[in-house]
């Protein structure tokens, strides 16, 4: 936002460029004048049409610009809708007019209004796919001049889930915490960040592939009501997956990988890796056994018990 203009729409579900992009909106203001020259809403607590439009239509008192900031902008009702529609077609110059919204179709008149004032009014803040999440945490550790190493990038999103608020509050923590310390390292993530999103069955799969059963077995107690033949036939289809891999590794056609298994390369990224764990041998054999297991979770024995033979001998170095 080179240009300061008297109206901004914030939107997108990136909770990190939301909260960035309102404090940037907000450093237009004078800190000191923030007291009389600053009205924060929330449109999902409520509010009167009558006091939005007055906060906009009044002088600034102590600085050059008001600023209205106007929180969960979805929510808004059509009334005072339609009154910022109307206002933003000869806007207040001393006045900044920020609409922070999660979703706001492009079809609507408000965000059209928005679009009229300037291209560079509308500011698009999408959230990143849960794959996209490690290499958007290593840049935010960047940030706080640390580097983030892979493994250590998969586990942090994975044991705080797609909150890009939480992942940057916990590395800028972890960068206070460790501020000799030019890597944060996987260790420091297993041992300082506590996990508050559910287990995922491919994080079972990727810690399996990994031949990490210390790993293996703390995650499955942490997805309890998990169905075990769900998870055999989850992991199961890594291994042939990591099968597949070795062949085409060993023939020299490891760029063919994804299109062999019908997935996105983003999907296949660590196969080539992780095959390298195991010998052709392990893999054929851990997939015989599979049928064994899936027998035993399907009678009325000790079915985590069976599952966790499968694992650990699959995981056994």
């Amino acid at each position: 936002m080179t240009t300061l203009l008297p109206a901004y729409l914030l939107v997108g579900d990136d909770e990190l460029k939301q909260d960035k992009a309102k404090e940037r909106i907000e450093s237009y203001i004078d800190e000191a004048a923030k007291t009389f020259d600053y009205n924060f809403f929330d449109a999902e607590l409520g509010i009167e049409s009558a006091e939005v439009l007055a906060a906009l239509n009044a002088f600034p008192i102590m600085g050059d610009r008001r600023l209205i900031f106007i929180a969960h902008g979805e929510k808004l009702d059509k009334e005072l809708s339609e009154a910022l529609v109307e206002y933003l077609k000869s806007p207040l110059e001393s006045s900044i007019l920020a609409l922070q919204a999660t979703k706001l179709a492009k079809n609507t008149r408000l965000y059209k209004a928005f679009s009229k004032i300037d291209p560079k009014a509308i500011v698009v803040s999408e959230s990143k796919k849960r794959w996209e999440l490690p290499d958007y945490a290593k840049k935010i550790a960047q940030g706080y001049n640390k580097q983030l190493d892979s493994d250590a990038a998969r586990e942090l999103v994975s044991r705080l889930g797609e909150s890009t608020l939480l992942i940057d509050s916990e590395l800028k923590k972890l960068s206070q915490m460790f501020p000799d310390q030019s890597t944060i390292s996987l260790q420091m993530i297993e041992e300082q960040v506590s996990r508050v999103a559910d287990v995922k069955p491919w994080d079972i799969s990727d810690a399996m592939s990994q031949r990490n059963l210390p790993k293996v077995l703390m995650l499955l107690k942490q997805m309890p009501n998990q169905s075990l033949l769900g998870l055999l036939s989850f992991c199961t289809a890594r291994v042939r997956e990591l099968l597949v891999a070795k062949v085409l590794f060993e023939r020299g056609q490891a760029h063919l990988l994804a299109s062999e298994l019908g997935m996105q390369a983003w999907q296949v990224k660590n196969h080539m890796k992780w095959q390298s764990n195991f010998s052709e041998l392990e893999l054929r054999h851990a997939l015989s056994a599979a049928a064994d297991c899936e027998l035993a979770l399907k009678s009325s024995g000790d079915k985590q018990t069976a599952f966790i033979l499968w694992l650990s001998e699959l995981c056994a170095k």
